[in-house]
């Protein structure tokens, strides 16, 4: 059990691989289905903030995943936060397989 305050970016590539790790957990094997993506996103991300809530790291936590079909199709988003940069962070990572991709963020605000 952490008790002690760090900067959210002290933790960064250990977030990473648990994205990585339920992304590939529910999606590896997965085509694309238009009326699944809301059971996946939900599901990786409720995976992730259980991953994180057993940390017992000093954060509250945002989540965001979006699955986006492979093909001749863009994509652009942007996030905005007013925070403490000495604490708080984020991290994105993109998963792929041969017909999707899955962007997840989480944002660490520390407490």
């Amino acid at each position: 059990m952490s008790e002690e305050r760090f900067p959210f970016m002290d933790k960064v590539e250990e977030i990473k691989e648990i994205i990585k790790e339920c992304s590939n957990e529910i999606l590896q094997k997965k085509k694309y289905q238009h009326a699944m993506v809301n059971r996946w996103t939900t599901v990786i991300i409720d995976k992730i903030l259980a991953e994180l809530n057993q940390k017992k790291y000093k954060f509250k936590y945002v989540v965001t995943s979006m699955i986006i079909q492979k093909g001749n199709t863009g994509m652009h988003s942007s996030t905005s936060c007013y925070w403490d940069n000495s604490l708080d962070g984020n991290c994105s990572y993109r998963w792929e397989n041969e017909n999707m991709y899955c962007i997840t963020s989480v944002y660490g605000l520390a407490y």
